[in-house]
């Protein structure tokens, strides 16, 4: 029996090393349609930010962004949080869009000095769909009701 728990515990650090830990991604789909794809990416930059994430890197090429990390330490192991979005673009035809919006979470399980974010030991979490939801809605908004550049419009 130990022998069984020390081969499952190898096998998950294992995966951990190459990456393959974690809950699977969480994407939030929505269809954008009556727009360019630099107005969108403008919609995109500026509705991030104001969801305080920030520093989008945008791989125009593949239709795909990743912003900087938001984060939220607190006084105990396993409470403070980082998540940063994700974003990909895929067109769906004449100025008609698939926007996906995921927000990558992760936890701090320091014990020591877990209000340092140099000491953080971030794990892995569920990605927060419900955020990811509002972000791409708000997008959506923003296009629809005359909040996007008037070239978007």
């Amino acid at each position: 029996m130990r022998g069984l728990l020390l081969v499952a515990i190898g096998a998950l650090a294992g995966c951990r090393v190459l990456g393959l830990a974690g809950p699977p991604p969480r994407w939030q789909d929505v269809a954008v349609r009556g727009v360019g794809v630099d107005d969108l990416w403008t919609v995109v930059t500026t509705t991030l930010n104001q969801h305080d994430f920030h520093r989008l890197e945008v791989d125009r090429a593949a239709g795909t962004g990743k912003t900087g990390w938001d984060v939220s330490l607190h006084p105990y192991s396993g409470g403070g949080w980082r998540e940063r979005a994700h974003v990909r673009v895929e067109g769906m035809g004449e100025r008609r869009w698939k926007l996906g919006v995921r927000i990558e979470r992760e936890r701090n399980e320091t014990l020591k000095h877990p209000l340092e974010e140099t000491e953080a030991e971030w794990e892995p979490d569920e990605d927060n769909i419900e955020r990811a939801r509002v972000v791409a809605s708000r997008i959506v908004s923003a296009l629809r009701f005359g909040e996007a550049p008037a070239s978007a419009r």
